[in-house]
This record gives structure tokens, C-alpha cells and sequence, in this order.
């Protein structure tokens, strides 16, 4: 809630909600957050006022949401969603069978200390659509890194 707040503070208009436990990121990612977007468009907001943020298995639904809009300007903030060690599976399942769909611009964010989550520059890599930049945070607490506000 702090983060979200931080965000609307900063004058950003915010549509977040808590997802239920154990929910499939696949199914919420198209069912939820792209008809999300969807509408956003329809109802005329450029896609590149738009930005699809996700923190772990909110960010890999990011990246599935990229995959699915065909919106070559939706602005895509993966923080921390690239699994490695026991997340790594849904991510390689990602980069075999979606990464190349992806477009937008993406930006990839995680701390130099996360066990669970590392670099997504294999996602970058795989598609000539997507705008790729990466930031590799020094914070020093790995996952806990995106639970605060904080100007890093």
C-alpha cells in the first residue's frame, strides 16, 4: 500500500489489487491485467501512458501481458520477476514459449542480492520488439528490496 501510495502521490493515476494466493499468472495476466490495459485503450489512453508494474509473479505477468497486447509503446516495470534457483522453471518456460512475442518498452529491476530473481536480459534478447533496459540495484536486500518505497 505505501508503494502504491507513493505512486499516486507522485500524481500517477493507479489501478492495483491483491491477487489471491497461489493464483495462476498465466490465466490472472490475460484475464485481469491485459483486459485492464484493453479497456485503458479503448477508452482512448495512449498505451504509452500506460504502465504494467509487477513485482515477482506480478512481474513475470508483466511480461505475459507484453506478450498478449500487441502494443509496441505499453511501458512494461519487471521488478524482480525473472526467477533464478527454485523460480527459475516458470521463467524458462516464459522465455521458450513467449519471450519472442513480447513488445514495448521494458525495464527490469532487482537487486544484486535476490536469490530468487536475477537479470531478464534473456528476455530482452529474444525479441527485436522490445525496448530493453536494465537496472541492477545495490540495496543489499535481495526480495525485501521492493516491500518499501525507496528512492533507489
Amino acid at each position: 500500500n505505501k508503494i502504491v501510495s507513493a505512486f499516486a502521490a507522485g500524481g500517477l493515476e493507479v489501478i492495483s489489487e491483491l491477487r489471491i494466493e497461489k493464483t495462476n499468472p498465466r490465466r490472472y495476466a490475460r484475464t485481469r491485467t491485459l483486459e485492464q490495459v484493453k479497456a485503458l485503450i479503448a477508452k482512448g489512453v495512449p498505451a504509452h501512458h500506460i504502465t504494467v508494474a509487477g513485482f515477482s509473479k506480478g512481474g513475470l505477468m508483466a511480461l505475459i501481458v507484453a506478450t498478449q497486447a500487441k502494443q509496441p509503446k505499453l511501458n512494461i516495470v519487471n521488478m524482480a520477476g525473472c526467477g533464478k534457483g527454485q523460480f527459475r522453471k516458470a521463467y524458462e518456460n516464459f522465455l521458450a514459449n513467449d519471450a519472442s512475442k513480447m513488445s514495448g518498452r521494458m525495464l527490469s529491476i532487482y537487486d544484486s542480492k535476490d536469490k530468487n530473481s536475477g537479470s531478464c536480459k534473456e528476455t530482452g534478447a529474444k525479441s527485436a520488439q522490445l525496448a530493453f533496459e536494465e537496472i541492477v540495484l545495490e540495496v543489499g536486500a535481495g526480495q525485501d528490496t521492493f516491500y518499501t518505497p525507496r528512492k533507489a
